[in-house]
């Protein structure tokens, strides 16, 4: 019987494997297609909820501004969280996208501090 264990857990570690790399190449092609079509920007990419959240993080920069009103951020999100859905692969996964757009805040010269606002978009919504 210890074989046969051994036999199913290296199977299903295998199994496990291909879909982190499967995964994984499906991260790195949107992160690519992200810095093609936003060009400047940093992202990370993040799952939450056992991967049907996708949070997308970016700097402000990448929009040559730091501070954006509500309406831009929401606008910019929600074009933003469509471009993902068409260019992530595994998107069937996903229920919902989330995007933190960072700003950062100047005091003046010595000092800076940052802030992020989050929009969440329903992937139901963005079909």
């Amino acid at each position: 019987m210890p074989s046969c264990r051994g036999i199913v857990l290296a199977a299903l570690l295998a199994v496990a494997g291909a879909a982190c790399t499967h995964e994984h190449a499906a991260v790195v092609a949107l992160r690519k297609a992200l810095q093609v079509q936003y060009p400047g920007a940093r992202f990370e990419v993040a799952f939450t909820h056992g991967f049907h959240n996708l949070e997308l993080t970016v700097d402000s920069v990448g929009f040559r501004n730091y501070k954006l009103d509500s309406h831009q951020r929401h606008t910019i999100g929600e074009a933003m969280a469509r471009f993902t859905l068409q260019h992530y692969g595994a998107a069937v996964s996903l229920d919902s996208i989330t995007i933190r757009i960072i700003e950062e805040r100047s005091g003046g010269l010595f000092w800076k501090s940052w802030s992020s606002d989050d929009e969440t978009f329903a992937v139901a919504g963005l079909r």
